[in-house]
């Protein structure tokens, strides 16, 4: 399958005799995805020390050293399958090298906000401007929580801040219930992971004159890499990251981008792809960090 990115999806299926999907095999990530009985899904998992989010991590050696303070970080990452100097982009947030042999080096330095400038006369595609499905900007609930959320704030400097913080304090349940939720059931259920805070945060972001759109990669905690969504917002020319599931909002050398989407169509999965390509196919090492 060819994503509307030109990204391709490998994989095979098995139906049966009434073209129902009984079976399915990805090539990455590798996974097998069969049919089940509602019961069958709900029951409780036969290995209870199971956890996808920490199984799918990325160990890397040495653990830089306080990267949430650190100006940069240099990353040295090979993949068993993967074209890394293809797959990753390059921007501002980050530099990429290729070494040959899917190895890649990544010197990943995130502009700092504000950023002074304007940086470039680069301009925002309307693609991260508009509505869409996934991010609800123009609906009235979104529209009154992002005038609540910085309210009295004209300048961009002082509203994403305030909108970061308020997505933060506003999704309660952070937890891991739903696949992915759009803006508006964000705000509408005020619970989710880190997309559902992504997406909730470009909204708030457009909805203010903003441009926004959500990046996908890994962030390091306890010495390892786990896979990510985070928000970037378009300002003084530069698109400048931002995390709303941390207080501090700040994203820093410990994140590795993979991709980004303004989610502008219907085809919002299609934003995972380039990270479900290397689940469980790439190893970090960390390089240096400044």
């Amino acid at each position: 399958m060819t994503l509307r990115s030109g990204s391709v999806f490998r994989g095979r299926l098995w139906a049966d005799d009434r073209g129902i999907i009984t079976k399915q095999e990805t090539d990455s990530p590798q996974m097998t995805t069969i049919l089940a009985s509602r019961d069958e899904a709900l029951q409780e998992p036969h290995d209870p020390a199971l956890d996808l989010v920490r199984d799918i991590r990325v160990p890397v050696k040495p653990p830089p050293s306080d990267p949430e303070h650190a100006l940069q970080a240099v990353y040295r990452m090979s993949s068993n399958t993967e074209d890394l100097g293809k797959l990753i982009p390059s921007d501002e947030h980050q530099t990429v090298k290729s070494l040959g042999d899917r190895t890649v080096e990544l010197c990943v330095h995130p502009p700092r906000f504000p950023p002074v400038g304007p940086i470039s006369s680069e301009t925002a595609d309307s693609s991260a401007t508009e509505a869409s499905i996934w991010i609800q900007s123009d609906a009235p609930e979104i529209i009154q929580m992002a005038e609540l959320a910085a309210a009295g704030q004209s300048e961009w400097r002082d509203v994403v801040p305030a909108l970061c913080r308020f997505v933060y304090r506003t999704v309660r349940n952070k937890g891991y219930d739903h696949a992915f939720l759009s803006a508006l059931e964000v705000a509408q259920q005020k619970e989710g992971d880190c997309t559902e805070h992504a997406v909730f945060l470009a909204a708030l972001a457009r909805a203010r004159g903003i441009p926004a759109r959500v990046a996908v990669g890994l962030v390091f905690r306890d010495n390892a890499f786990y896979y990510h969504m985070w928000t970037e917002v378009f300002v003084n020319g530069c698109w400048v990251g931002f995390d709303a599931t941390r207080e501090r909002g700040v994203v820093t050398p410990g994140y590795i981008k993979l991709g980004q989407d303004s989610l502008g169509t219907a085809d919002g999965l299609g934003v995972f792809l380039p990270a479900m390509r290397l689940v469980g196919q790439i190893k970090i090492d960390c390089v240096s960090v400044e």
